[in-house]
């Protein structure tokens, strides 16, 4: 059985990832079809909810990390902070290789706004792949 605190901690979690996705998509359900790119509205709607998604998400990890047992936040400082570092080192080269012109190996035919996309979404993804494995290692390390 799982004990109150992992429980809220959990629930904390879900509720900020269950409830920053609608948010985030907000803007597609009021817009659609989608309006061409440069729509002022369409681009402030979207702003905003982000930034509200980004609230939300925020407000409810801060709270589900306020839950949790010290050595779980810990671990989570430790893993956030030498993961992302890690993940960030990772992405370098490939950015290296997108700025020396590299890009149509990459994603040959997009427009520069989706390449931007593309690269933004890397660093986020290499900071939560570095986090995932720091916070593995320190699981299979620290008992």
């Amino acid at each position: 059985m799982v004990d109150r605190r992992t429980l809220r901690t959990w629930t904390y979690a879900a509720i900020a990832l269950v409830g920053a996705i609608p948010i985030m998509f907000l803007p597609e359900i009021i817009f659609r079809p989608t309006p061409p790119a440069g729509d002022a509205g369409f681009t402030a709607v979207t702003v905003a909810c982000m930034a509200a998604a980004l609230a939300w998400a925020s407000w409810f990890a801060i709270a589900s990390f306020r839950q949790s047992e010290e050595f779980v936040q810990e671990r989570s400082k430790f893993a956030w902070c030498w993961g992302s570092v890690t993940g960030i080192v990772i992405a370098v080269p490939i950015f290296a290789l997108i700025g020396a012109g590299g890009l149509p190996w990459i994603a040959s035919g997009r427009e520069a706004t989706h390449a931007f996309t593309l690269g933004a979404g890397l660093m986020l993804a290499a900071q939560l792949a570095g986090y995932f494995a720091m916070s593995a290692w320190w699981r299979a390390t620290k008992r």
